[in-house]
């Protein structure tokens, strides 16, 4: 599991993990969720709109993650990207789970 970092915006409930290191070469929509990949399909950042609807977390608790990580499991042709979570004061954790058809392998 490879560190991100994060960036929440409460005014437009959007999510943004992201790495530094990587640079964007292509995209996948998947209407409330961006996915970026670079060159070597590295996952580069993902964008969640409204995870507070989507995912049920409450925008207090978003405005209070400490840590975002991402971990990608391969089951059979899907690939199961997670966003984990950590919170401010809490031991608690969030994964948000996005499924990903795709037919080139990819990495967090």
């Amino acid at each position: 599991m490879s560190k991100f970092k994060f960036m929440y915006d409460r005014e437009s409930d959007s999510l943004l993990v992201y790495r530094e290191d990587r640079k964007n070469k292509a995209s996948v929509n998947l209407g409330e969720v961006i996915i970026d990949l670079d060159k070597n399909y590295n996952i580069s950042a993902v964008e969640i709109l409204n995870p507070d609807f989507l995912y049920g977390i409450p925008k207090a608790k978003l405005s209070q993650i400490k840590e975002a990580n991402v971990k990608i499991d391969k089951r059979g042709n899907i690939f199961w990207i997670f966003i984990i979570l950590k919170f401010e004061g809490s031991r608690e954790i969030e994964k948000i789970p996005l499924p990903l058809n795709l037919s080139r392998k990819i990495a967090a």
